[in-house]
């Protein structure tokens, strides 16, 4: 069974001889102290795609962690997940493996460079004596696998143990480290992991150390051709996505808060990309590459979806109403259902078809082939084009929805509703992503804002419907489900008549009240 935490810590450069002295420590204390010998075995592809992504994977055997470890960055954070060790100490399980399948599409996995480190961990205590963070003294002996390279260091690490700790607290306790840290002579340490010391990618401490820079190996990949215009913006737009999509699938398994609908929106990122290009693009890399994008997202759509329902069903007013026993029977029946359907998400996720998608997107980001009314536009003619077309797609959608919220019953109005919402998005998410890679022109940048403002408010709007359909549609089921089991129905009743009031009310006050 795989486990994850976020990691929070600082590096510094330690002296060859120096101790910290831990008595000038304020507000801390130095706790017990072990001796651990390190042997950490790190892998990436040839072509060097975890590196590409800034995440790491290594085999590390010694000291309380050991085990398999990714390590890869979301949102400005550091997370860790850790996989036990097999019988056969040097086999990869497949659970590591497959963490990192989305960053390798399939290519072989060898090892890229060796660590022995002799660590001394301490303990650092709080005035209550609860551990707080670690210290740990490190001396490290690397070799680099493809040059043959050997490096040593002794490095200095503080990482926090807390998860509960407040920002502010933990800066705190950053900040009297430091001080002794510093008195003791350390600094701020140029690398920023071990692993790109060991491959040589700390040019300071290479230089200080007299170790000459690597000679570039020569590769054998064709010279690459020049971008069009067009072919630059297409590349420039998928290639952040792909970049996330990728990144968000790593933490999506290891289960990531807010990671699920963080890749839901990629998915429809890409799909909009895909969807404002139709025409330009080869119609069955389109086809493909599109529905199984499509299908992702959807895998992934009923989890998040349940994540949702689980937020409205607490913002009732009769959920606090309900017995302890009732709330707990809902929320376990819930985190079933979000459980199964993350299996049918990881299923998706694992399957050759979506590798091939994510494979057939690196193709397209490397040189985007373009074809037909695509081919020779600029780069700011092609994302006016793009906008157009999705912007038209949206607005073709909204005088059926406005007929639908006044005539039709309230189930057909919420679907045409989700399509306007569906469009919506689309529009906005293909905005953002022209206007940060500067493909906007200056004379269309305020009608772009104001589209993407009235994309994004509809989209919130009608979200806030559909949420409450969905979970009205939630506990529907829920009730049949405690019927079978023999449980009281009570409390799915009466939340899913508050719902379905609030429901019919956000659909009386009409299409105008949607999309204000």
């Amino acid at each position: 069974m795989s486990t994850s935490h976020v990691e929070i810590e600082r590096k510094y450069e330690a002296p060859a001889e120096a101790h910290p002295d831990w008595s000038a420590l304020k507000r801390l204390r130095p706790g017990t102290t072990a001796v651990d010998e390190l042997d950490a075995t790190y892998y990436d592809t040839a072509s060097r795609d975890l590196a590409a992504a800034s995440t790491v994977l290594r085999r590390r055997r010694g000291g309380p962690d050991e085990g398999w470890h990714v390590k890869f960055t979301l949102d400005g954070r550091r997370h860790e997940i850790h996989v036990p060790l097999l019988k056969d100490r040097t086999s990869m399980p497949a659970a590591a493996r497959d963490l990192v399948s989305a960053l390798t599409l399939g290519r072989e996995l060898e090892p890229i460079a060796h660590l022995a480190t002799r660590r001394t961990r301490t303990a650092v205590l709080d005035e209550d004596g609860r551990e707080v963070a670690e210290f740990a003294d490190d001396v490290v002996r690397s070799v680099d696998h493809r040059t043959g390279q050997e490096r040593t260091w002794r490095e200095w690490e503080v990482e926090l143990t807390d998860p509960e700790l407040s920002e502010k607290r933990q800066e705190k306790i950053f900040k009297r480290v430091r001080k002794v840290l510093k008195e003791a002579g350390a600094s701020r340490s140029t690398a920023v992991a071990k692993i790109a010391r060991a491959l040589g990618q700390d040019a300071a401490f290479d230089e200080k150390a007299g170790i000459a820079s690597a000679p570039e190996q020569s590769e054998s990949e064709p010279e690459e051709q020049q971008l069009t215009g067009g072919q630059r913006l297409v590349a420039e737009l998928a290639g952040p996505v792909l970049a996330d999509l990728r990144i968000l699938d790593v933490a999506v398994r290891a289960g990531v808060e807010d990671s699920v609908h963080q890749m839901r929106i990629r998915l429809r990122t890409m799909r909009s990309i895909l969807r404002a290009l139709r025409g330009g693009l080869d119609p069955e890399f389109d086809e493909t590459v599109s529905q199984g994008l499509k299908e992702a997202g959807e895998a992934l759509g009923a989890a998040r979806d349940l994540e949702v329902v689980g937020e409205v069903l607490m913002r009732t007013e009769q959920w606090a109403e309900l017995t302890r026993k009732a709330r707990r029977q809902l929320s376990q029946l819930l985190e079933e259902d979000r459980e199964a359907a993350l299996r049918g998400g990881y299923a998706v996720l694992d399957s050759e078809g979506y590798r091939d998608v994510l494979a057939a997107l690196e193709s397209l980001v490397r040189r985007p082939q373009l074809c037909g009314w695509a081919e020779d536009l600029s780069a700011k003619k092609l994302g006016t084009h793009m906008m157009e077309t999705l912007d038209e797609r949206y607005r073709k959608r909204i005088e059926p929805a406005r007929r639908a919220v006044e005539e039709a019953e309230p189930e057909e109005a919420a679907e045409s509703l989700h399509e306007v919402r569906k469009a919506a998005k689309g529009l906005r998410y293909v905005i953002e992503s022209l206007d940060e890679a500067d493909l906007i022109r200056k004379k269309q940048r305020e009608d772009a804002g104001e589209a993407r403002e009235e994309a994004k408010s509809v989209q919130s709007e009608v979200g806030r419907l559909l949420d409450l359909r969905a979970a009205v549609q939630w506990l529907d089921r829920a009730a049949r489900v405690m019927r079978r089991r023999g449980l009281d129905r009570y409390g799915a009743g009466l939340l899913a008549g508050e719902l379905r009031t609030a429901l019919s009310w956000k659909l009386a006050e009409g299409f105008s009240s949607l999309t204000r």
